[in-house]
């Protein structure tokens, strides 16, 4: 396990459960809701990133902090890397659903977009993600590669 990718992800909860064993000062702060997720989607997959994600959210995984949209568009940026866009789009169409408000989850929806070729769903978020916050200078730059206006 410790010569997996997967291990950086385990390597908190070995370490406290060692420190336990061991009767050592183990540390009560929330573990990483984005740790949890990374982790459950290198084992699992994304939806079962997806439905750790939910339960985290609903709090019923006690001793995790709770997600943020950070969280999402931490695994959408991973599955980008990954060349899994079909994916990416998935988790970042359920990040504008949980943050509706939030600029920055249309602008990465926008580029999982682009990504695939989908310029028509790209401009609409981006244009989203810029109405939300007009001062988003990607937003505004890839609005204008995307209509070529540059």
């Amino acid at each position: 396990m410790g010569n997996s990718d997967t291990f950086f992800f385990v390597a908190p909860y070995v370490e406290n459960a060692i420190r336990k064993y061991r009767g050592w000062k183990v540390t009560d702060e929330p573990q990483s809701a984005n740790g949890a997720i990374a982790l459950m989607f290198a084992m699992k997959g994304t939806q079962a990133a997806l439905d750790t994600y939910g339960r985290l959210k609903q709090g019923a995984m006690p001793g995790f902090n709770k997600p943020d949209e950070g969280t999402l568009n931490q695994l959408g940026y991973m599955l980008l890397r990954q060349q899994k866009t079909d994916e990416a789009i998935k988790v970042f169409e359920r990040n504008v659903q949980e943050y509706p408000n939030a600029s920055n989850v249309y602008d990465s929806l926008g580029e999982a977009y682009m990504t695939a070729g989908k310029k028509d769903l790209a401009i609409k978020n981006y244009e989203k993600s810029v109405e939300l916050n007009p001062d988003n200078k990607n937003g505004i730059e890839m609005l204008k590669k995307l209509k070529g206006e540059n």
